[in-house]
């Protein structure tokens, strides 16, 4: 089975990633978001889901929920307002659970 790579985010900001072979999942409320990610759950057809990071900062506690399996990787990307940090977020909280303290991020 082959699967597929999603995106979610605003019509605007996700229409452009259609040409390089990704499946656009636009929404227009955060309620809406959390919706699209359960039918790609569900529907067992993507390997990885995109969520634009001014979306996934508005239902971050439900994408945690969700991204705890193998499959779909739940990854965030910056928007048109560029980055938030909440890539660098999540993968400092997941450095710090593997190997008990922040070794990536020490200043």
């Amino acid at each position: 089975m082959e699967h597929k790579i999603g995106i979610i985010g605003s019509h605007e900001e996700i229409l452009g990633f259609k040409t390089l072979g990704l499946v656009p999942l636009a929404v227009r409320k955060k309620e809406e978001v959390i919706t699209k990610l359960d039918e790609c759950i569900e529907k067992k057809e993507y390997a990885v889901i995109f969520v634009v990071e001014n979306w996934a900062e508005q239902v971050e506690e439900e994408l945690l929920e969700r991204s705890r399996g193998a499959l779909p990787a739940v990854v965030t990307i910056p928007g048109y307002a560029g980055s938030k940090g909440m890539g660098e977020k999540k993968l400092r909280k997941i450095v710090e659970q593997a190997v008990g303290s922040d070794i990536l991020f020490k200043d």
